[in-house]
């Protein structure tokens, strides 16, 4: 198997990238442009979305007629680890069950009185101070 080295990755990966993408690159450190990991690295924290936009889209999401049950569920599952992921949950029982409370009273008072970019961080401040 060839093995290439990361400079010629990040030099044959560019023709490929959409114009959004190609303009987020542009904005990149030029010491940067030339690692393909620090590329990506790049690339993944600029595209990040935030809990709200990950929540939306689960909330929202319906199986197309011409998909499967299983692609539907593939696609529910996968935007499930993004919004965890986005809201920094990772393995703790409680950051998920604080984002549970949350999501469940999120059109109520928790969400009127506070802008929470990390719910958790909310209920996680409360429940350890009393």
């Amino acid at each position: 198997m060839i093995s290439w080295g990361s400079k010629l990755k990040s030099v044959l990966l560019r023709p490929h990238l959409n114009d959004q993408t190609k303009a987020l690159l542009a904005r990149c450190d030029l010491e940067k442009t030339g690692d393909n990991k620090a590329i990506k690295e790049f690339l993944l924290r600029e595209r990040r979305l935030s809990p709200s936009i990950y929540r939306e889209k689960l909330n929202s999401l319906t199986r197309e007629t011409s998909k499967t049950f299983h692609q539907f569920a593939t696609r529910l599952m996968s935007l499930f680890d993004l919004y965890l992921e986005s809201c920094k949950v990772g393995n703790s029982y409680e950051k998920l069950f604080d984002l549970i409370i949350y999501d469940s009273n999120r059109k109520g008072p928790v969400e009127a009185h506070f802008a929470l970019d990390d719910p958790g961080q909310y209920f996680s401040t409360y429940m350890h101070s009393t």
